[in-house]
């Protein structure tokens, strides 16, 4: 633990993590919910294409993000793998965005999400990638469980505080 919080990029990166599942699983606890409310004829195709979206632009996101970030740094290109995660958050922001607030079109909001996933979920590998650079060998191991332990807790907070609003507002 001392190495995480003493070493900056992995302190900035448990952060990132922290804030990152907090966002991801505030957008899994919430978009089901938004879908019914917002396209409530449109139940079952929201329930196959959100599955399809999350496991194929998932997949498909995660993979590329660790190739683009790999192949840029044999080429020199260090900061490669801060652009992936800054990008991808950015983008991923914007998508969710017009995923949300334009309702008129259930296709064009599941495209959206589609989108969302694609630009978004780029930044794991890089993110691991760039502890696993900047740490001794000898801790390697314990430092990506202790990001993931602290990336898991904000998505737990997300979910915990989500649902105390949903409680609170349907009361």
């Amino acid at each position: 633990m001392k190495e995480l919080f003493a070493n900056p990029t992995c302190k900035w990166c448990a952060a990132g993590g922290f804030m990152r599942f907090f966002g991801g699983y505030s957008i899994g606890f919430f978009l089901p919910k938004y879908f019914n409310l917002i396209y409530p004829d449109y139940i079952k195709p929201y329930s196959y294409g959100n599955a399809a979206v999350v496991s194929l632009c998932g997949f498909a996101s995660s993979i590329l993000g660790g190739i683009v970030s790999d192949k840029y740094e044999k080429e020199g290109i260090l900061l490669t793998k801060m652009y992936i995660c800054l990008g991808s958050a950015v983008l991923g922001s914007i998508t969710f965005a017009l995923c949300t607030l334009i309702q008129s079109n259930f296709w064009f909001s599941l495209i959206m999400l589609a989108l969302e996933y694609f630009c978004a979920e780029n930044w794991i590998a890089p993110v691991i990638s760039m502890i696993l650079n900047t740490v001794s060998p000898e801790n390697k191991g314990a430092i990506v469980g202790a990001f993931l332990f602290f990336s898991t807790v904000g998505g737990t907070i997300a979910n915990a505080l989500a649902q105390a609003l949903f409680n609170h507002f349907d009361a």
